[in-house]
Formats: structure tokens, C-alpha cells, sequence
């Protein structure tokens, strides 16, 4: 009986050790939570996004100056840009056009640039939801006026980006890095000269994840939800080289294997992106894939609209 009650005592121990470790993982998950969606933090439920940027936009009329995030991380790891000088500057300056738009001609994917982060993730994920749904890239968009794709004159935007379980915008403004000598945005930018979505899109983007420098890591999977709050699943190509039972593929029937994952995902409306090794021209473009990346709509999101 007495060894009974001793090895109760013991779980029972061990139970509230347990619930208290959980309870401080929880507040602490909880702090920083309240710390990445405060006020003048990451992102903000859109309705106070929306009063935020009226009351920094009435403040800016009044004192006739431009909104400043002072919270954005303005760190860029000099070795992502080479030789250059980072310089910040805003569409006006490095547009060198005295009527700068956020779209131009509504989008088109051929005029995304990469910049300094050539092939990364975010760079395909936009041309790729260019390509299929441009409507959507300018629903990330909130608190613009309807047909208006001028330039904020107050310089300050919000970004509609899904976080977690749900979507969250993202208030940020128009300074943007640039090279010091040529004058153009360093990284993501427009090929049109005067338009600038998607420096916009990318800061908002890097402002949610720490800065430009997280940037560069970031993988197809987590772009992809940012961007359109689907479910994603991504295929490393060397899978395809062996068997459900751990046996190696032959060519024919790995190509098979990779062609039946094509073909499942379109039927779910997914969207598609390649992650490809760049080193070599002289490789086919099938024996380059590293990595296909792919996301599809939640049951009860507007993506399926």
C-alpha cells in the first residue's frame, strides 16, 4: 500500500513539475507574442492596422513630413551586398521620377528582379503568384483607395501576411535599401522604373521575420504561407530517386513518381515553385531541380474564391 501511494505521490509530482514547465513556455510564448504584435511591433489584427495608419497619416499631414518606422531592423549583412553602400532611400529618390506608383499597368511577373538575393524563395514565390493570380498580389495591399496605385504621400503601407492561423498586417514604411552607386533598390525590385510593389511586399515580408538578412534563408515553405496563407509541402527531387521501400528508382520511374506529384497537386488548384541549381548552364533544366514547392488552399480560405 505504502509503495502504492509513494509511486501516486511521484506522478503526481511529476504531473505538476510537468504543468509548470508548460505554464512558463506559455507565458513566455505569450510575452513574445504580445511583443511581435504590439503597436509599434511586426504586425497588427487589421483593425488596428487600419487605425494605425489613419492616425500616422493624420500626423504626417499635420507636421508635413513622411512616416519613419523607427522598429524596422535596418542591419544588412555587408557580405550579401559585395562592394556596395547601403543607402536608404524612397521610390521618389531611387525612381528618379516625380510620380513613383506602387503598380504600373497592374502585374506582371516579368518585372520582378531579384537583386542581391538572386534565386531566393521570396523572389519565386512572387513571380509565380504574379503569374497565376496577380489579382492577389494587390490584396495584400489594405488601406489603399480603391484604384488608386499612386504613391502613399505619407510613405507608410500595410501588407496583408498570414502568421500562424490567421492573417495579420504588416505596417511599414517606404525607405528602402538601395546601392549607393547605381541608386536601385538592392534586392527585390521592379523592372519598371517607377513602380515599387515589390520592395514593398519584400520589406514587409522582412520586417516580419526579423530583417533583410532572414531574407536570404528563408525557405519556399515559409514564403508561401506569408503569402497566401495555404497549406505547403515541399519535394526535395532526391526523394524521387527511391522506392516507397527504400529501393533505388530507376530514371523512367522516378520521372514517373515526380510526374504523378505534378498532377495531384494541380488537381487541388495548388500553386507550383522550382528551387533549381544555377552553377551549371550546361545542365538540362529537369537534372538542375533541387527542390518543387507547392501550396494549396485551406478548405474555408479565400484562395479557393
Amino acid at each position: 500500500m505504502g509503495a502504492s501511494a509513494s509511486t501516486v505521490r511521484g506522478a503526481e509530482g511529476k504531473s505538476q513539475r510537468r504543468m509548470i514547465k508548460l505554464g512558463t513556455a506559455a507565458a513566455q510564448f505569450r510575452k513574445a507574442k504580445a511583443h511581435l504584435f504590439s503597436k509599434n511591433a511586426a504586425a497588427l489584427p487589421a483593425h488596428q492596422a487600419h487605425y494605425f495608419i489613419v492616425e500616422r497619416s493624420a500626423e504626417c499631414a499635420k507636421e508635413k513630413h513622411k512616416y519613419t518606422d523607427t522598429t524596422f531592423p535596418k542591419d544588412i549583412d555587408p557580405n550579401h551586398v559585395k562592394s556596395a553602400n547601403v543607402v536608404w532611400k524612397r521610390p521618389r529618390a531611387f525612381s528618379k521620377t516625380e510620380d513613383p506608383s506602387l503598380f504600373v499597368d497592374g502585374v506582371d511577373f516579368m518585372d520582378i528582379v531579384s537583386g542581391a538575393y538572386a534565386g531566393s524563395a521570396l523572389h519565386a514565390a512572387l513571380c509565380v503568384l504574379a503569374a497565376s493570380r496577380p489579382d492577389k498580389i494587390k490584396e495584400l495591399f489594405v488601406n489603399l483607395p480603391e484604384g488608386d496605385d499612386k504613391e502613399n504621400p505619407f510613405g507608410i503601407y500595410g501588407v496583408k501576411l498570414y502568421y500562424e492561423t490567421r492573417w495579420y498586417v504588416v505596417v511599414v514604411d517606404d525607405l528602402i535599401p538601395c546601392n549607393d552607386k547605381t541608386g536601385q533598390p538592392l534586392f527585390v525590385r521592379s523592372e519598371t522604373e517607377h513602380e515599387f510593389w515589390p520592395c514593398i511586399v519584400e520589406k514587409a515580408i522582412a520586417k516580419l521575420h526579423g530583417g533583410y538578412n532572414k531574407i536570404r534563408s528563408l525557405h519556399m515553405r515559409d514564403i508561401w504561407p506569408t503569402l497566401t496563407g495555404g497549406l505547403s509541402h515541399v519535394y526535395s527531387i532526391k526523394e524521387f530517386d527511391k522506392s516507397a521501400t527504400g529501393k533505388a528508382n530507376k530514371p523512367a520511374q522516378a520521372d514517373s513518381d515526380f510526374w504523378g506529384v505534378l498532377q495531384s497537386w494541380q488537381h487541388v488548384r495548388g500553386f507550383m515553385c522550382i528551387s533549381s541549381d544555377t552553377r551549371s548552364s550546361e545542365m538540362g533544366i529537369l537534372s538542375r531541380i533541387l527542390a518543387v514547392g507547392f501550396v494549396r488552399p485551406r478548405m474555408d480560405d479565400r484562395w479557393t474564391k
